[in-house]
Order: structure tokens, then sequence, then C-alpha cells
């Protein structure tokens, strides 16, 4: 018995790998054929081309309807401030001086549009990709045009899903796995959706990323968005509605990165900052405090507890914020004085910090080509908010089975480091 059990499954594993070697070559013939028939793109539900929202409204008004722009352009000059300690780094990310444009923000209706994969990819009836409202990562960090958007390297989609129904998409890349797009990118799509001239209760379903986290619901119930109206959408979830309502990326787009615009920062704070800090908190928080990732695998710090240890005679609380809720973790922030932490998304809490808070970020150091692990964005929302924004870098310990992936890598922080880093934000003094 154990024996035929062996031979069906090696014979279950034969086939599998049969299948998927087939697939791969159909593929491939369909990728080549494209080139010299690209029309049978639309056969398999890829879009045929790429065009932004407005371009194609004027070009083809059949396909975008009431389309409103919400947000106007905005032009400003961006000057960052930030300090470090001569033994680190410079990052040049935190010295620009230069103007900023963020394009417009609108609302549009796509009779019969389509939404593709958990990034958000937006089709019209007429198999247009709209370029503006499909945000790729990878467009963003390679600085590449819409023609190289990760939805024409496909072969096929699957058929889509009908839905006799308007239907409202807050979809975006990570949006349902991570705080920080989920705060800055999926949510303010909700204030755009809000300013229209759409009735939320014409709204028959609601589609998002799938919601893994607490803060997803907690949010989403807070902004009286129906549960039962929702869907979550992954990967290979392909789905055609009656009347698909969009709106633009709230932050990122696919032209790159700019600062978290003050109606996204206002949006926030007016949502989840309480008047009184008692709503949120049974005791007043703490008003320094360091946060903690010990009960993260990404970016974790070998000396966690020691640099806790160090810290705690400097009045230093070490807080968990995923054990904490939206509202919890605005008023943590909001009341504290001075924020510590290794980069991570706990840090889009900088929304609701007061001006002077003194925020001390950790990155692991720049690789051998001088890329950095994080982003920018905390240094920028701090400059925004009229914060004391300083940085250090970390001693590196890489697990070598995630070689490449920085996420993986584990911090190790030098305590006289970091004590040199608090006598320079004034945190504490220097004869300490």
């Amino acid at each position: 018995m154990n024996k035929l059990t062996s031979q069906h499954r090696f014979f279950l594993r034969v086939k599998a790998s049969v299948n998927f070697r087939l697939t791969r070559l159909s593929e491939s013939i369909l990728l080549k054929l494209y080139t010299f028939f690209p029309q049978l793109r639309s056969y398999f539900y890829i879009p045929l081309l790429a065009s932004t929202t407005s371009a194609l409204a004027k070009e083809k008004p059949s396909q975008i309807s009431n389309l409103e722009v919400i947000i106007p352009p905005e032009s400003f000059q961006a000057k960052y401030q930030t300090k470090h300690l001569p033994s680190d780094p410079t990052r040049s990310w935190f010295h620009l001086d230069q103007e900023i444009t963020v394009p417009h923000k609108l609302v549009c209706q796509i009779p019969h549009g389509r939404i593709f994969g958990n990034c958000g990819v937006i089709m019209t009836a007429d198999h247009t990709l709209l370029s503006d409202l499909s945000l790729d990562f990878n467009l963003v960090s390679e600085g590449l045009d819409s023609s190289h958007h990760y939805i024409f390297q496909l072969a096929k989609l699957p058929p889509p899903t009908f839905l006799d129904a308007n239907v409202a998409c807050c979809v975006t890349p990570a949006g349902g796995n991570n705080y920080f797009h989920w705060m800055i990118d999926v949510l303010p799509k909700l204030y755009l959706l809000e300013q229209s001239s759409i009735s939320w209760e014409k709204i028959d379903y609601w589609v998002f990323n799938t919601l893994q986290f607490s803060f997803c619901q907690e949010t989403l119930s807070r902004l009286r968005i129906p549960q039962n109206r929702i869907v979550e959408i992954s990967g290979e979830t392909h789905l055609q509605a009656e009347n698909l309502i969009c709106t633009s990326p709230p932050s990122i787009t696919n032209d790159g990165r700019v600062p978290i615009s003050r109606w996204i920062i206002n949006f926030l704070r007016d949502q989840f900052l309480l008047n009184s800090c008692s709503d949120a908190f049974r005791v007043d928080p703490p008003k320094r405090i360091w946060i903690s990732r010990m009960d993260s695998s990404r970016r974790s710090i070998s000396n966690e507890q020691e640099v806790i240890d160090f810290l705690e005679p400097f009045g230093f609380i070490s807080v968990k914020l995923s054990s904490l809720s939206v509202l919890e973790q605005a008023t943590l922030f909001n009341q504290s004085e001075v924020v510590i932490a290794p980069h991570g998304a706990g840090l889009t809490n900088l929304v609701f910090c007061k001006p002077g808070t003194k925020v001390i970020e950790i990155f692991l150091p720049p690789d051998v080509n001088g890329r950095w692990s994080g982003i920018g964005d905390y240094c920028y929302l701090s400059n925004q908010l009229n914060l004391s924004y300083f940085y250090m870098v970390s001693d590196e310990l890489p697990e070598f089975e995630y070689e490449d992936n920085w996420n993986r890598h584990r911090m190790h922080i030098d305590l006289q480091k970091l004590l040199a880093l608090l006598k320079l934000a004034g945190v504490i003094s220097s004869p300490y």
C-alpha cells in the first residue's frame, strides 16, 4: 500500500511538472505571437495599449464618464532638514531642495471597467490600460514608462467575473499587508470618493486588497464602509463591473515618489486622532517611546533587549505597535515627545505627532552600490509636520539565506553611537 502511494505521489509530481512546463511553453508562444498579432491580446484579456485617464476621456468619452478632479495639481519647494552623526554616511535623498509637482487627484467612472490582481490594474471595456490608475512598483523604482507595466508581460488573464453593480476600487500594491500603504495609499482613496459627487449609498461593492490585519477592519469600520459590501481581491482575481468607480493613487504614482501631501495628513488626523487621549488609553501614554521589532521577522534587532535596558533610565518605554489599535497608536504618537524606531511601517504614525517631536530613525547601512534599504518617506513626513528628524545607521548582520533581501537582514545597534545621537538630538544632556 505504501509502495503504491509512493508511486502515485511520484506520478502526481511528474504530471504537475509536465503541466507546468506545457503552461510556460504555451505562454511563451502566446507572447511571441503578440508581437506579430497584437490584437490577439484582447482575446486573452490583456490590454492592447496604455493611456492616462484624462487623455482617454478626451479621445473616447464613452470609455470614461463623470471624471472629476478632486485635488488640483500642486507645486511647492521641498526643503528637508535632517541631522546625523558625522561617522554615518550622508543620505542624498535627505538633502533635497527642489520644486516638487504633485499631479491632480481624480475620481472617474468606467462603464464595464475591469480590475485585475492585488495591485489593482484598471482596464477599460476596449482593452486600454489606465496607466495613471494602475500602480506598478517596478515602474516607480526603475523609472520605466507604462509600456513596461507588468500586465503587458503576462500571456493571458483568467476570464473576469462580472458584477452587475456600481463597484468602487480601493486596491493598491501591498495595500492589505502593509500599514504604511494601507494608511497612505488606500484609505485616502475614500476621502477622494467622499469629496466626489458620487453618493456612497449608490456604491454596491467596495473592492479592497485581502484584509490580512485587524487595522484594516478597524479603520474601514470607523470610515463607515459596510462589511457586507466589501469584496477582497487577490493575485489572480479578475473583476468586471457594470460601472467601475476609480480614484487616482493618493500618494505614490508610476512617475515616482513624492512627499506625502498635506491633504492626506489632514484626512488621517481628522479621522483617527481623538481630542482626548483618555478615549484611547486608560492611562496617559508615555512621552518617550522605543518602537520594538521583537514581533517582526524583518529588520529585527539582534541586541534589542540591550537597547531597551539602555534607554529605560532616560525615560523610554518599549512599545509593540501590533498590540495597539490604530486609535491607540495615533494617541501614543501624538502625546510622545521623542520617538526612536528602526525603519518600518509603524513610523507611518508620525502623521499624528505634534510639531517639535524628536524622531530618530535607524537604518541598515547602504549596500556596496550606495543603495539604502529604507525609503525616505518618514524624513519627508517629519519635515511636513515640523518634527525634528535625526537618523543613525546600524551595524548589519545579514541572514545569509536571504542575502539579497534587505528586509531579512538584521541590525545591531551600537549603544555608544546611540548615546552620541541622543546628545546631538538634545534628548539627554551632553555631560551624561
